[in-house]
Order: structure tokens, then C-alpha cells, then sequence
């Protein structure tokens, strides 16, 4: 009976250590980018295991990203899943108004 616990706990562990890898290697990798990073070597991102990017393109009602068009042809360039976002400023306008700000200057 000691033995069968035993080689049921190992089996056990076996098939949930299998599991966790399964799980690591089925996460996408991402990363999220902004003007604060400029000149992104995005051949070297995409070396490195990483499948999409999100992109900063506007923030407010009057920030629209020095860097953007850069960056999101950058990782179209290396196949890199990519998709811009707006950073929102409830302080500043309403949520409609910033919706349509982000659309006009290269929400996608």
C-alpha cells in the first residue's frame, strides 16, 4: 500500500510538473511600449521570444506619441502581433471624447 502511494505521489508530480511547462510554453510573450522607449531594435524583440506588442499612441486630448508610427511599423516589419492604446485622463476629458482623440491619431 506504502509503495502505491508512493509511485502515485511521483506520478503526480511528474504529470504537474509536465503541466507547468505546458503552461509556460503556451503563454504568449508581450510587451508593452511607449516614447519612453525609442529606437526599439525590434528584430532583437522578436529574437528574444516575444509575440506581440501594445503601443502608446495617445494620452489625454493633446499627447499623441512621438514614437509610435516608428514603433508599430517597427513590429509589423518583424511580425510581432502589435496594437496601439490610448492612455486615458478622466481629469482631462470624457471618455468619448479622448475614444474619438485616440481614433483620429492612429488608433487601431
Amino acid at each position: 500500500m506504502k509503495l502505491l502511494s508512493v509511485v502515485t505521489l511521483t506520478l503526480a508530480a511528474i504529470a504537474n510538473a509536465e503541466l507547468g511547462e505546458l503552461q509556460k510554453r503556451a503563454a504568449p510573450k508581450g510587451i508593452d511600449v511607449s516614447s519612453w522607449q525609442p529606437g526599439i531594435n525590434w528584430a532583437n524583440v522578436k529574437a528574444n521570444g516575444i509575440e506581440f506588442a501594445y503601443i502608446k499612441a495617445t494620452e489625454g486630448t493633446g499627447y499623441l506619441s512621438s514614437e509610435f508610427s516608428n514603433q508599430y511599423i517597427g513590429a509589423t516589419n518583424n511580425n510581432i502581433i502589435r496594437g496601439g492604446y490610448h492612455f486615458a485622463r478622466p481629469d482631462v476629458s470624457s471618455g468619448a471624447v479622448q475614444a474619438n482623440y485616440f481614433l483620429a491619431h492612429g488608433g487601431v
